[in-house]
């Protein structure tokens, strides 16, 4: 089931109840604004034991280092909930980087570049290494997240911290 009860078109979460995850997806293309964080902190604070993966696009900016302006709003609506989070998965920057915000490892921020044809980027027309995106596999076990990617690029494994 999708649960799109915000007032912000495309935001939305799925919960996954097997593994007790809920993916909480929020949409690039709109501003932050005033409802959305609402809207984050009462999905994060829902009383159950579902652990949360976080989806957005637009953290950090092309450089994989400079802040985007919503990062810092999000990051404080997320922090009172960080022991339920898992990660945050981002793109924009157009590079591979895992960033621990917070300091403690609490909430990786995993950015995975982009996967359009860049030849800047090292693609290569026509072969695998056009693109890439990665394949993630949660392993709440081993309290990692593997990371398989499909085109250039490399496999990563990042560390997390389960409460």
């Amino acid at each position: 089931t999708v649960f799109s009860d915000t007032k912000v078109k495309n935001d939305f979460y799925v919960d996954h109840p097997r593994t007790k995850t809920r993916f909480l997806c929020i949409d690039w293309s709109h501003p932050w604004g005033d409802v959305r964080p609402a809207w984050v902190a009462s999905v994060l604070s829902k009383e159950d034991d579902y652990r949360v993966v976080i989806i957005y696009h637009g953290i950090y900016s092309n450089d994989g280092g400079t802040l985007t302006p919503e990062h810092t709003d999000i990051m404080t609506v997320i922090q009172p909930y960080k022991s339920k989070i898992v990660a945050l998965f981002t793109g924009h920057a157009h590079l591979d980087n895992v960033v621990d915000y917070y300091g403690d490892g609490s909430v990786p921020v995993i950015i995975t570049s982009c996967d359009k044809f860049s030849a800047t980027a090292g693609s290569i027309e026509n072969t695998v290494d056009e693109q890439c995106f990665d394949v993630a596999v949660i392993d709440y076990g081993k309290s990692k997240i593997e990371l398989t990617r499909i085109g250039r690029g490399s496999n990563r494994t990042v560390n997390i911290s389960l409460s």
